[in-house]
């Protein structure tokens, strides 16, 4: 077996000689799995909960984490990719062309800093590599299932590469109303230039446009005759969202019907590093978060509206270095975050 190496520490080390519980997953399990998101790695990695909740991704690690889903609150986990910390609704961002997601169980205040007393999620994408090559990768299945993934690695001189990747996904909605359909389609550039062996210059940016139906949510432990039974349904079928005849007749809104999303996302990121010396390296990681959301769904019979906003900046700097005592690391982080949004119930 090849070496594993992970960055949970703040730098690159292999997974044996890392002082954490450091869970791992490769790109090749990530596209043998079918790992298209966040939520789907969660039966790869032990004593976690990624729970879908609208846009949003609630992150439980041994038992930590938060149901509060308002643009207000964070998480007491976080999600960075690329070592940049991404706010809650942005962890429902598609994966691909991923090189590596690592679930570091909390806490890691020290390192990490905010929203991160349960743990750490870190999703780290493929950088560009001086090797011409083009992949594809096509899935196609039932409810009108089509998803499309494209890589394009060029080498566009000795001391700069680029890769283009993009990801096209679609399917109809797995409920009964015709909720839970996917349209979306992202895509990522980036480039790695190297000027000489100690400076190395990464940026990327990253844009999505997610259009599809919302999950309606579905009551649990509630018969259709009212009384409550641990792990049952209105419907014999868990994943029918109507509402039963006897409970219909209650309701003022009417069945559950499939409603709209609106999910616009722009990051661009980067890594610069420079090698001081042999011994000492200066890192800096800047970052810039424009996100838009607008999620209508039904809850029970209620109908729900969330919007999400998010304006976001951060910047992170750190000074590393090995003495004979060890290693060393000394940094600081900086952000400046505008986020608003509303939940209300209506009848649209």
């Amino acid at each position: 077996m090849g070496d594993i190496v992970v960055t949970a520490n703040k730098k690159a080390q292999s997974l044996q000689k890392t002082p954490a519980a450091v869970t791992a997953l490769d790109s090749e399990m990530i596209v043998q799995k079918g790992v298209t998101d966040l939520r789907a790695a969660q039966a790869f990695v032990p004593s976690v909960r990624f729970q879908q909740q609208a846009t949003s991704t609630e992150v439980y690690i041994r038992g930590i984490g938060a149901t509060l889903d308002q643009s207000q609150i964070d998480p007491p986990t976080s999600v960075n990719f690329n070592g940049i910390y991404m706010p809650r609704e942005v962890t429902s961002a598609a994966f691909f062309d991923v090189n590596q997601i690592e679930v570091l169980p909390g806490p890691q205040g020290t390192l990490y800093g905010r929203s991160s007393l349960g743990g750490v999620v870190n999703i780290n994408f493929n950088r560009p590599t001086h090797k011409n090559e083009t992949s594809f990768n096509l899935e196609a299945g039932n409810y009108a299932l089509l998803h499309l993934t494209a890589v394009e690695n060029l080498s566009l001189t000795d001391n700069l590469a680029m890769r283009a990747a993009f990801d096209f996904a679609r399917h109809t909605g797995y409920l009964k109303s015709g909720a839970e359909s996917k349209n979306g389609f992202n895509g990522r550039l980036s480039l790695l230039y190297t000027p000489t062996d100690r400076v190395s210059i990464y940026a990327w940016g990253m844009v999505g446009d997610e259009k599809g139906i919302a999950s309606n949510a579905v009551a649990i432990g509630i018969r259709p005759d009212g009384t409550v039974k641990a792990g049952s349904f209105l419907q014999d079928d868990p994943w029918n969202d109507l509402l039963p005849p006897s409970v219909l007749a209650q309701s003022p809104f009417g069945q559950p019907a499939a409603k709209p999303v609106k999910d616009e996302k722009k990051i661009f990121g980067g890594e610069v590093e420079i090698g001081l010396s042999d011994s000492v390296t200066l890192t800096y990681i800047p970052s810039y978060l424009d996100y838009h959301s607008a999620v209508a769904f039904t809850l029970s019979g209620l109908p729900n509206i969330q919007t999400t906003n998010y304006n976001q900046t951060t910047h992170e700097l750190r000074l590393s270095g090995k003495a004979g005592w060890g290693d060393w690391l000394v940094g600081g982080y900086g952000y400046s975050l505008e986020s608003s949004g509303q939940f209300y119930v209506v009848d649209l």
